[in-house]
């Protein structure tokens, strides 16, 4: 074996990211067209990754990220959930009468 080497550089300590986010207000889209779904209530934004005017989330640090998401709309919808610009989760809702 041999020589111990100098000690390395400490690990920085995680720091807590959390956010949730809801529209109360109606938003209008064009049919087909891709939009970026904006909040006007912020309830929670622990690490402020989260930008609300963008509706974008940036990870600031490497980890396990976990996200859920919900629509709700009387026609047809469908919503996802990007990461880089690569679909990860969809979620699609609609009248069901």
């Amino acid at each position: 074996m041999g020589p111990v080497g100098p000690p390395g550089e400490p690990c920085k300590e995680a720091q807590p990211i959390a956010f949730s986010a809801a529209r109360q207000t109606g938003l209008e889209v064009v049919f087909g067209m891709t939009h970026t779904l904006t909040y006007d209530q912020v309830l929670a934004n622990e690490g402020a990754a989260f930008h609300p005017i963008s509706g974008i989330f940036t990870c600031p640090q490497d980890g396990l990220y976990l996200f859920t998401f919900s629509v709700r709309k009387f026609q047809q919808i469908r919503a996802d959930l990007t990461v880089n610009g690569k679909i990860a989760a969809s979620a699609i809702g609609g009248d069901s009468r």
